[in-house]
């Protein structure tokens, strides 16, 4: 619903006149209880390039489609994004897991970079797995498709009263402070323990440098 309706480059932030949106959002045939944290975790990562691959719907940088920002441990960052961001990725490479290695491989060295206590192969089965959550969501976003929006859950969804945008923010915590929510310290999520001698100079593709860095001690 929330890619149908930006898609269109409309923004409603308003919840419909009448019905109370908790209302309408449990009583909607499409959504189950708990859709707040299942939208979220769809969207808290989801980049301009997805949206275009997965779902085949062509969104500007002004989309409406909220993501947790990727510059988490930057200070005075909102932790959630008002809109969907480029990616980066490069475009050299013909598929999307190759370009999702490539782009984590890139930013590996920068600790404070998108989930900032995974290790580098945790970054890159995270990108891996939304791919998959996202490639089995095209499936229900295409029946969707073939029935007229519902636009007061459209509306609603967008709106603050939205569960949505709660559980992004508690996402967005949570990677910036993995252990909140286990009883741990609020601190900054320490760098993740090293792997051997690879980094991002292995994947200095165009000089070429650095190619013997990579061994078993990473995997």
């Amino acid at each position: 619903a929330v890619v149908s309706t930006q898609s269109t480059g409309e923004t409603t932030e308003q919840p419909p006149q009448g019905r109370q949106c908790p209302e309408i959002l449990l009583s909607s045939p499409y959504l189950r209880e708990d859709y707040g944290a299942a939208i979220a975790h769809q969207l808290h990562s989801i980049s301009i390039e997805d949206i275009e691959y997965y779902f085949g719907v062509s969104v500007g940088l002004k989309n409406g489609i909220p993501t947790v920002t990727r510059d988490i441990m930057e200070p005075n960052t909102p932790r959630v994004l008002p809109d969907a961001t480029r990616a980066d990725y490069d475009s050299a490479f013909l598929t999307q897991a190759m370009r999702q290695i490539d782009r984590e491989l890139r930013h590996m060295d920068e600790s404070d970079y998108a989930l900032p206590s995974y290790t580098i192969l945790e970054k890159i089965v995270h990108s891996f797995h939304m791919s998959e959550l996202w490639a089995r969501s095209k499936a229900y976003y295409d029946a969707l498709s073939l029935e007229p929006i519902d636009e007061e859950v459209c509306s609603c969804l967008l709106s603050n009263d939205s569960d949505v945008k709660a559980h992004l923010e508690l996402l967005g915590l949570k990677i910036k402070f993995p252990g909140i929510t286990a009883g741990e310290a609020a601190d900054p999520p320490a760098a993740p323990p090293a792997r051997g001698a690879f980094s991002s100079t292995f994947w200095d593709r165009k000089s070429g440098n650095g190619r013997g860095a990579f061994s078993s001690t990473f995997w």
